[in-house]
């Protein structure tokens, strides 16, 4: 089955710099793009572009505020 990739996940990061404590962030590749930040019941986790039912992972924080894009859920 192809998916297209929804047009907010294109060009995701392959590497955030954490505005807060300058810590590089790597996410994980899943479906062969980056992961991106969504807020999942109340807690931040790497997401797959196809929805969280796809594929979510910890995130694993840098500093205590950390200050990396938190995307809006669009694929559920």
């Amino acid at each position: 089955m192809s998916h297209e990739v929804d047009p907010i996940y294109q060009n995701l990061e392959v590497e955030y710099i954490c505005q807060n404590c300058g810590t590089k962030v790597v996410p994980a590749l899943h479906c062969r793009h980056p992961m991106h930040l969504e807020t999942l019941n109340g807690t931040v986790e790497w997401v797959c572009w196809m929805g969280a039912s796809c594929g979510n992972a910890v995130f694993e924080t840098c500093c205590d505020a950390p200050s990396i894009p938190i995307y809006e859920t669009v694929n559920v």
